[in-house]
């Protein structure tokens, strides 16, 4: 598992990440969520060519993210009408998944998985100065988690199963308010231990 902190760290290794994943021909398939990236973007130029090379390709894209409608709606337009298209899926504010997330499945019996979960910019330009956080990561349970919540995206369903991930509007909030409860605790604790 490897954590990057964008701008402090360079974004290129998720543009990378994609582009090696639409002409491996061991990935099979890309699923992901897109918010925001650039409208010449390297990101889906490497989707259009996964899709091309005959790869399953499938992106929820979230057309209201603010300031770059007009970007989201002209590359969905671009993923839509490629020589082979892509599965766009169009979200809205009620969404679960507000991050970007791809998870290309390989061909070979068991080979890794690999997974990439971002903050939400997939935007290289922006990356250099807006923060974001990247991990990727080959842990299967999180990738299947992942899968599950790609797979029902579309659908205002509570997803169950999911133990690693935090999801909003299902879990995230109750799931707080148990950590800062937790944390709470023992911090009330050694405070009255210490003045008795």
């Amino acid at each position: 598992m490897c954590s990057w902190h964008h701008p402090y760290q360079s974004f290129a290794s998720v543009v990378e990440f994609l582009e090696h994943a639409a002409s491996d021909p061991a990935v099979l398939a890309i699923k992901m969520t897109l918010y925001r990236t650039s409208g010449d973007s390297p990101i889906v130029h490497s989707l259009v060519r996964a899709a091309e090379l005959g790869k399953q390709v499938t992106v929820l894209v979230e057309l209201r993210a603010r300031f770059d409608e007009a970007n989201n709606i002209l590359w969905a337009r671009q993923l839509e009408e490629a020589r082979r298209p892509c599965r766009v899926r169009i979200g809205g504010t009620q969404d679960p998944l507000q991050s970007a997330h791809g998870r290309p499945p390989r061909r070979r019996p068991g080979s890794i998985h690999y997974l990439h979960l971002g903050t939400g910019n997939y935007h290289p330009s922006t990356a250099r100065f807006y923060t974001d956080l990247s991990l990727f990561t080959s842990n299967e349970e999180l990738g299947e988690e992942v899968a599950m919540l790609l797979q029902h995206a579309h659908r205002p369903l509570r997803i169950k199963g999911i133990k690693q991930l935090l999801v909003a509007p299902f879990q995230m909030h109750d799931k707080f308010l148990k950590l800062i409860q937790h944390e709470r605790d023992p911090a009330g604790r050694a405070r009255r231990d210490a003045s008795s």
